[in-house]
């Protein structure tokens, strides 16, 4: 075989080997969604502004329920919120390590990244509720759906993508927003309308979006007194 026909199959062989590696290292960072911050980076901070928008989403969320529920008569739809409250805690994401974050005296790198992760994928999966939610129609719906896309900006923007430049800190991959696919399973609501099914829906999203982000604002707070 000529020199030169050798030396382009080993340079095409090194390419293919070095865009494998590339691909390893990065995990799944390939959705484009954030800008990555490969510089200095002082995780306390980067953790603290998450839990400030997790505390401003906490706020936006009760201020939506307020606002359905001054615009339509509740009535029977408090049923309907209390069923799916009770029949979507199935396909929530897993809260397991926030929950027992509590019970321990402290934790180490490994569990961190855990934590991070957990929060990571959950952040996703409510992203991808919103997406869900904002296709719906119902009378009221676009008022809404517009405060719940102000949400999911933040929930990507300010929250999973400062989780990942803190997991990528720690040379840690992460799954992407195509590989997170779940999202939470509502019943049908067949006898309700449009405007009624989005009312509960959002009413319902909310409040479990509500309950994550005082779930990880409170981690977040004792986080640096457990860290070793």
């Amino acid at each position: 075989m000529p020199v030169a026909s050798m030396n382009m199959i080993l340079i095409t062989i090194i390419v293919y080997f070095v865009f494998v590696i590339s691909l390893s290292e990065q995990g799944s960072i390939n959705d484009h969604m954030c800008q990555i911050n490969r510089g200095l980076l002082c995780v306390k901070d980067e953790l603290a502004t998450i839990a400030r928008k997790a505390q401003e989403i906490a706020g936006t969320i009760l201020e939506i329920e307020q606002e359905i529920k001054q615009r339509i008569t509740m009535g029977t739809l408090n049923k309907y919120v209390n069923i799916e409250m009770n029949s979507t805690h199935a396909s929530l994401p897993s809260l397991y390590y926030h929950l027992h974050f509590f019970q321990k005296s402290n934790i180490g790198k490994e569990y961190l990244i855990k934590l991070l992760l957990e929060a990571h994928n959950a952040m996703i999966y409510f992203s991808n509720t919103i997406d869900d939610l904002r296709h719906l129609k119902g009378f009221f719906a676009q008022k809404i759906d517009d405060r719940f896309k102000k949400i999911q900006t933040s929930l990507k923007d300010q929250m999973i993508c400062r989780y990942r430049n803190v997991l990528y800190v720690y040379s840690q991959s992460w799954q992407s927003m195509y590989e997170v696919n779940d999202r939470i399973e509502f019943s049908k609501m067949i006898h309700s309308d449009s405007s009624d099914v989005h009312s509960v829906r959002s009413i319902v999203i909310g409040r479990h979006l509500r309950q994550w982000m005082e779930d990880l604002t409170a981690v977040i707070e004792k986080l640096e007194g457990k860290l070793v």
